[in-house]
């Protein structure tokens, strides 16, 4: 069971965001090429599952229930991905321009290259390699788990939350490096370190910031070449 349909475009089905196709039932969803394209409009996989152990290029949105990424997943500039369970063992790759995407989990690499920016929402812990060499702005929260009211015109907006974000863990084994800026929700949010922070990375010079507050603990390693 898996439904592909888009909304919105010229040349595409739904102009007024109707669905062409309902929602599959819960099943896996995978490519047999070598490389993988989504190009604009608009991907959706409802309930599916996708484990992918190839390439993936995305230019336009692409939306889901569960996706597993053990290979590539390459964002590009204007791009949104967005599946409410993303774990990430592979590499999942911003080259340039500013792209969007929920992770849930991440045990890879994410890499985001000078002068690229990633909007990462709803990773909390970091047990693998963030290689920040642009702007990397983490929100420990997702849009699945965000309250929201109405504004005085019937409008949604984000409900303010009276505890303020948990704050983001860089585990043990976990590594944070590059010569970028790590923005940790929007620069209120903790970053609690128990792995290693690499400024310019291992083996390498460089100035890495970090937006936010920052906690060293017995247990963390500041790398600097």
């Amino acid at each position: 069971g898996v439904s592909i349909y888009a909304r919105g475009g010229w040349g595409g089905w739904g102009i007024a965001f109707d669905e062409t196709a309902p929602d599959g039932a819960m099943g896996w969803f995978e490519t047999r090429s070598d490389v993988t394209e989504i190009i604009g409009s608009y991907f959706h996989l409802g309930e599916a599952q996708w484990e992918n152990s190839r390439v993936v290029k995305v230019t336009g949105s692409a939306s889901g229930s569960v996706m597993r990424n053990k290979g590539e997943l390459h964002l590009a500039d204007g791009s949104y991905f967005e599946f409410y369970e993303m774990e990430n063992s592979g590499l999942l790759k911003v080259q340039s321009g500013t792209a969007s995407a929920m992770v849930s989990r991440n045990t890879g690499t994410v890499d985001v290259a000078k002068g690229a920016a990633l909007d990462m929402y709803g990773l909390t812990t970091n047990e693998g390699a963030l290689n920040v060499n642009g702007t990397l702005r983490a929100y420990t929260f997702s849009c699945s788990e965000c309250g929201y009211s109405s504004d005085s015109e019937g409008f949604a907006v984000l409900a303010e939350s009276e505890e303020g974000p948990p704050s983001f863990v860089n585990a043990a084994g976990g590594l944070i490096s590059g010569s970028g800026t790590l923005v940790i929700d929007d620069g209120q949010g903790w970053l609690d370190n128990h792995g290693k922070i690499a400024p310019g990375g291992v083996g390498s010079t460089g100035k890495l910031t970090i937006d936010g507050n920052l906690q060293m603990h017995s247990d963390s390693v500041l790398h600097a070449d």
